[in-house]
């Protein structure tokens, strides 16, 4: 039977049902799923379809508690056909995993502590091992990782703010970690998550309005896109809002588009070939954006199922071909109570109709850095042998690292490293000589924190001293982090490999722990900084030590 090129349905056809959540499966059929309310005032029952290419129902499933909402938020296909479904129950998160057939095989709740309020989950994917929920709990942006079976690995929420914090969207990525979007205070919020719930980085901001991301995705090309809509930049009413961060957090691009009478919002993202597609509402009807990896603006695709009968907007979406998308979500009718869960196969424009002027660009807001935490060491080099008399050496913060004031020190100098101030209670020093090799100098054996008590530090030992044992360029590289640094060994093992430059290389190795520029100052002629020190932030300190062979 051939595939028509459009369609469009109504199911769940009850006193008021939502379409939340679109998936498809390996044979071309498409899993929809979302919540309905038989009549006003009864808790809503969570509910599945399985269509085939046309649309047409194959399979249906409910699911419901007398006493207790139920809705679907997130939905996925894993080993041997089977489905996870994950939502809210009441008061509580849930993870179903059915059959094929949409018979359940298990189901986990994960209840809220009492002192927290209720949590209401809003998205969720697949990670290595498990499966990985967002939402809210009480007012604050909750999530949780769980394991393969269903079993909870761990569940947090961030702490309280006066405007509160909810996760819309997450997406699992290739560089190991979650990407989260959401709203913190009105503002944007996305972050990098590991899967120890660490957050690897993370960035918030907006205008006065009411901004927030709704989805995010991992593109063919390793970034991170994210969606939503922002209020008060340049314009009287909400616009649609696309980020594109590569995967250490950094802004790519930023694009605001829409129309100042209009309501607009993105709540969904898809990728094709050559095109991002975004799909949302625009006043009263659904919009399909459509723009390249650039972020050029491509098309803009108005879906009104309706006509002028009715309002939509589009909750997820799906690329079928190069010409069409499958889009799911809520649609009401003028003059009806309650609203529709939709369905339908749209055809995209060949050509862009009349596009949405782009707003000018938003004035990004930046998020204050306090740089509060003090790092200084004192790098001295030995004077006389008999008496063991170090001296300091001045240095000068040129190109990223400190270069001593003398160029040529001697093969078998040595020197020592005093530590006068510590930013963050873990240290590690290694240096790589001219031949690539790598010494560890601290610790070498038990990690343990620092604090004020062991300062001054004389590294490495205040018998023993570091020797320069090859003509050249040395570095000494002094690595201050909040937590431990638990691959460490394999850090150091990585630099001696690698051919980049020093400071990539230790971006490669740490990732976005690596504390970002904006975040320190460099003292320009005393080896020593400030820094902003979040949990997981890791602030490198480099000197240069050079040296000939006579």
């Amino acid at each position: 039977m051939t595939q028509p090129s459009e369609w469009h349905r109504i199911y769940q056809d009850a006193y008021a049902s939502d379409a939340l959540a679109l998936a498809r499966d390996a044979d071309g059929n498409y899993l929809l799923a979302g919540q309905a309310q038989a009549r006003d005032g009864q808790a809503t029952e969570a509910w599945l379809q399985e269509l085939d290419p046309m649309g047409l129902t194959r399979l249906t499933e409910t699911f419901s508690q007398p006493d207790r909402s139920r809705s679907v938020a997130a939905a996925w296909q894993v080993t041997g056909g089977d489905w996870l479904i994950a939502g809210t129950e009441g008061d509580r998160a849930f993870l179903m995993r059915l059959s094929p057939k949409l018979k359940p095989r298990w189901t986990q709740r994960y209840l809220p502590a009492a002192e927290m309020g209720a949590i209401a989950v809003h998205d969720a994917c697949a990670v290595p091992g498990g499966s990985f929920l967002v939402g809210q709990q009480g007012g604050s942006a909750w999530c949780a990782l769980v394991y393969a079976d269903g079993r909870l690995s761990w569940a947090k929420t961030l702490p309280k703010t006066p405007g509160g914090s909810v996760f819309e969207g997450v997406t699992n990525t290739s560089a190991g970690y979650v990407a989260l979007a959401g709203s913190r205070d009105g503002d944007f919020l996305r972050i990098g998550m590991s899967m120890q719930g660490h957050h690897e980085w993370e960035a918030q901001y907006g205008a006065t309005g009411a901004d927030a991301y709704y989805d995010v995705l991992e593109t063919r090309d390793g970034c991170l896109l994210f969606a939503g809509e922002t209020d008060d930049f340049g314009a009287k009413r909400t616009n649609h809002f696309v980020t594109k961060v590569d995967l250490s957090g950094q802004v790519q691009w930023e694009k605001v588009w829409g129309h100042d009478r209009d309501q607009d919002g993105l709540r969904a993202i898809a990728e094709g070939e050559d095109a991002y597609y975004l799909a949302g509402y625009q006043d009263a009807g659904g919009i399909i954006i459509t723009c390249d990896p650039a972020g050029k603006l491509l098309r803009q695709q108005y879906v009104q199922p309706v006509g002028d009968q009715g309002s939509f907007v589009a909750q997820a979406i799906l690329v079928d071909d190069p010409k069409h998308v499958v889009l799911a979500g809520r649609l009401s009718i003028h003059g009806e109570t309650g609203s529709k869960a939709y369905g339908g196969r749209i055809r995209l424009q060949a050509k862009a109709g009349p596009a949405p002027q782009p707003l000018p660009p938003p004035e990004v807001v930046e998020p204050e850095v306090s740089l509060t935490r003090q790092g200084e060491v004192q790098l001295s080099f030995l004077a006389e042998s008999k008496t063991r008399s170090f001296l300091p050496v001045h240095a000068q913060m040129t190109e990223g690292r400190y270069q001593l004031s003398k160029r040529d020190w001697e093969v078998g100098q040595r020197f020592q490293l005093t530590i006068e101030a510590l930013p963050a209670p873990y240290l590690y020093v290694f240096s790589l000589d001219n031949r690539r090799e790598v010494r560890v100098h601290y610790p070498r054996h038990e990690v343990t924190p620092l604090d004020s008590s062991s300062l001054p530090l004389i590294l490495p030992h205040p018998d023993t001293a570091l020797s320069l044992e090859v003509a050249g360029t040395d570095h000494i590289v002094l690595l201050f982090a909040e937590q431990p640094i638990e691959n460490f060994a394999q850090v150091a093992a990585s630099m001696a490999r690698s051919r980049a430059p020093l400071y990539q290389s230790l971006r490669t190795q740490l990732g976005p722990r690596l504390v970002t520029p904006q975040a320190v100052r460099y003292e320009d002629a005393h080896t020593a900084f400030t820094a902003a020190m979040s949990p997981y932030t890791i602030v490198p300190l480099i000197i240069a030590v050079e040296s000939s062979s006579h």
